[in-house]
């Protein structure tokens, strides 16, 4: 790589975009613009952070790659949720009961609820965009 006179990589303190991740997850925890020089010291120190440009809605990283998010293929038949990814997070809330979440290892899920209303349940999981659906019970 050139470098100048004292010894600086010449795109040193040119701007690159860069997204940081969890590496156990692959989930994208940060994303922005970085001098690149300082990309490169965060990345030879061991850091979890990739010259490229992402966002945790579309993107997630695995094996040291930037990859765009899939579909979720869970599905609501009914009151079951099913081809649930593993693992997956299950997002419930309804305007009275707030947000429950819930951390789910299972294919598929039956869903019970104790007070009318209409509840939105959303899927997440990293590699995957959420899934999101709608279940109105009757009182």
């Amino acid at each position: 790589m050139k470098q100048d006179r004292q010894g600086v990589p010449f795109d040193y303190y040119e701007y690159s975009d860069f997204v940081r991740f969890d590496p156990s997850t692959g989930e994208i925890t940060e994303h922005g613009t970085m001098q690149k020089g300082v990309i490169r010291e965060l990345i030879e120190q061991g850091q979890p952070y990739l010259m490229r440009g992402g966002n945790r809605f579309d993107h997630y990283v695995k094996d040291g790659r930037r990859r765009t998010k899939s579909s979720c293929p869970a599905a609501l038949v009914g009151m079951t949720l099913m081809n649930l990814p593993s693992p997956c997070w299950i997002e419930i809330s309804e305007a009275t009961t707030g947000l429950q979440i819930y951390e789910e290892t299972d294919a598929a899920v039956e869903l019970s609820f104790d007070y009318p209303g209409t509840y939105t349940i959303r899927v997440l999981s990293v590699p995957y965009t959420p899934g999101e659906f709608t279940v109105t019970v009757d009182g």
